[in-house]
């Protein structure tokens, strides 16, 4: 059993009836000990500003435990992703000339040229 802390648990939300929402202190606790309080707190801060700009897809008190376990998950996994790695400075002279033509004319074909 996690040791109490000083902080209170967030609440979460609007749900869909417009009211926030608390995990219980067993949720709380499984959430803690699974992927750390403070990651936990990040990511409720994360969730509870999703849900209050897409007021479509609140979800009800009753499926708020299973989306924040959800939530959390998605958030860990893509946290040991790492960074993203993007290239730019791609040396293209070794490719050949018909490759880059096919590359270039799929790619106006997408409507992005």
């Amino acid at each position: 059993m996690l040791p109490p802390t000083s902080y209170e648990k967030p609440s979460i939300g609007p749900t869909k009836s417009g009211l926030a929402w608390t995990p219980d202190s067993r949720q709380w606790e499984l959430l803690c000990k699974a992927y750390g309080e403070e990651f936990v707190r990040d990511q409720c801060l994360k969730a509870d500003g999703w849900l209050y700009a897409n007021k479509t897809r609140r979800k009800t008190h009753r499926g708020m435990p299973r989306f924040l376990n959800g939530w959390m998950a998605k958030a860990a996994k893509e946290q040991a992703k790492g960074p993203h790695q993007v290239f730019v400075d791609k040396d293209w002279s070794d490719v050949p000339p018909e490759q880059l033509e096919a590359m270039r004319a799929k790619y106006e074909a997408r409507g992005k040229g």
